[in-house]
């Protein structure tokens, strides 16, 4: 009785190491636009949360008769909003930079006066964002803003 062998043929570690390759390629195409997509998505949660904290503060300086605060923050990466004589207010809060985005101005601060909600700055509001550069131009006496 003789029996026949077969060889069985394989795949070489050059072939082995191209289909990693490949699939490794494939495989982080769509991560690299879920972070573009998580960028965006950061960047619109950002103003949105933005633009609310300001109208809150805005209108309640108009309906409880107090000074609010609103302190554009470069060198803590922060805005930060609050009541102007009052310390651990429940509105305080402050709204954290992301990473990809970043404020062009030094210091600057608005008090939106009590009762009317007029706001005391007209100075232009900067942030870079991957986009480009977004402006918030408050206008004088009141407490409207355009974005641009």
């Amino acid at each position: 009785m003789i029996s026949s062998m077969t060889r069985d043929e394989g795949m070489t570690i050059i072939e082995t190491l191209l289909v990693l390759a490949v699939l490794s390629i494939i495989i982080s195409i769509p991560a690299v636009q879920f972070s573009r997509l998580k960028e965006r998505s950061e960047t619109a949660l950002f103003f949105e949360t933005f633009q609310s904290s300001v109208t809150l503060m805005q209108n309640y300086a108009i309906l409880n008769d107090k000074w609010t605060v609103i302190e554009f923050r470069r060198p803590l990466n922060d805005i930060s909003f609050r009541v102007a004589s009052e310390r651990g207010h429940p509105i305080e809060h402050k709204l954290p930079l992301p990473d990809h985005i970043s404020l062009l101005n030094d210091l600057t601060e608005f008090r939106f006066s009590r009762g009317t909600g007029h706001i005391s700055g007209h100075e232009v509001i900067r942030f870079r964002t991957p986009e480009g550069i977004v402006e918030f131009a408050f206008q004088l006496g009141s407490g409207r803003y355009e974005i641009r």
